[in-house]
């Protein structure tokens, strides 16, 4: 009966996109939320990577710039008077200096690189790897393998709007742990230097207490609103450029794998015997460096064929924009097909010269 089949698939068909768009939206939500917790270890691994005495200077020039250059707008209102009236706009300096001094802070930590090889890993680890993280933020068994394959499929199937979710929940745990790695240092700078220059601006202009109270009122709210916008808007901003790094770094995928990639800073153990050039090299933790000389060598044995110098083949060409994870991937394996064929004909050739040279060598000694 067409009319029967016609009628059931009208109905029928939209019920199944509905129901697919509903566990995709299930799945990109416990993507998220496993997210959230990547990016609180990858944000407090970026704090406490940094030397006290580096973070304490980079969060006192925040705090103190940010004092500064509000004290500038505060003195220009409080010399027209009916500060108590201008509480708002005092709030409203307070926040956009704050705002733009965290987000100078947040650049000077490397959290787009943390970025990119933490969506390198999600797209080359296993589920179980991914599981063993989230065990240890507190989820349990089951969840987290559950967690970790919703995770994993945004990575690797759902290309941009994956990307989207997992990057949504690893802004807000980075966000998260770099708040309370943050705030409290550059708040401290903030109202030591505020509190100086309001005290020499009260005397300046003979402000009463009243206008004093208020102004410093007007400021923590301020400064409130300022650093947790600053910190998203810097967070957000070092995202988008993690991401751009990954995008590039897709191009060169090789059979499933990134060149020089041997997982991201929160899962590797700190080594303060490990130098620079050890790291560079990708050579584990007790290889001795050898000679500078020889330094060269080894990177070029650790580099995939294409950086050796070789001559190109057709196959070497660049790979087209936008491809996603899996695209990647099977434009590898095509390559590895192909070579494995071209390798395989040759072989298989080479054996066939030696009986018509042979054949050649009779014909002439007879």
């Amino acid at each position: 009966d067409w009319a029967g089949f016609a009628i059931n698939a009208a109905f029928g068909f939209p019920c199944l996109l509905g129901a697919g768009a509903l566990i995709k939206y299930g799945v990109k939500f416990a993507a998220k939320k496993g997210m959230k917790e990547i990016g609180k270890a990858l944000g407090e691994r970026i704090v406490s990577d940094i030397p006290a005495h580096h973070l304490k200077l980079i969060t006192s020039h925040a705090g103190s710039d940010a004092a500064k250059a509000s004290l500038e707008q505060v003195a220009k209102l409080a010399e027209g008077g009916a500060l108590e009236q201008a509480a708002k706009k005092i709030e409203n300096v307070v926040s956009r200096e704050v705002s733009l001094a965290t987000q100078q802070c947040v650049k000077q930590f490397p959290v787009a690189k943390n970025v990119c090889d933490t969506f390198k890993w999600l797209a080359t680890c296993k589920r179980g790897e991914i599981a063993k993280q989230l065990q240890e933020a507190g989820y349990g068994k089951l969840n987290s393998h559950m967690t970790a394959h919703c995770m994993k499929r945004c990575a690797v199937k759902y290309g941009r709007s994956g990307e989207k979710a997992l990057a949504k929940g690893l802004e807000r745990g980075l966000a998260e742990s770099l708040d309370s790695g943050l705030r409290k240092p550059i708040q401290e700078q903030f109202f030591k230097t505020f509190d100086k220059g309001l005290k020499e601006t009260a005397e300046k202009l003979k402000l009463s207490d009243d206008a004093v109270k208020a102004i410093r009122e007007a400021a923590e709210k301020g400064f409130d609103e300022g650093f947790e916008k600053g910190l998203k808007r810097g967070v957000r901003a070092a995202i988008k450029d993690g991401l751009k790094q990954y995008h590039k770094a897709l191009k060169k995928l090789k059979h499933g794998r990134f060149p020089d990639f041997d997982g991201p800073d929160f899962l590797k153990d700190r080594d303060k015997n490990k130098t620079p050039q050890v790291a560079a090299l990708g050579l584990p933790k007790t290889a001795k460096l050898p000679p500078a000389e020889d330094l060269e060598e080894v990177r070029k044995k650790r580099l995939p064929e294409e950086l050796t110098g070789r001559k190109r083949r057709l196959d070497d060409d660049p790979l087209p924009k936008n491809l996603g994870f899996d695209d990647h991937l099977q434009v590898a394996k095509a390559r590895e097909k192909a070579k494995a064929a071209r390798e395989a004909e040759l072989t298989s050739a080479a054996p066939q010269a030696r009986p018509i040279k042979e054949a050649r060598n009779n014909e002439s000694n007879n």
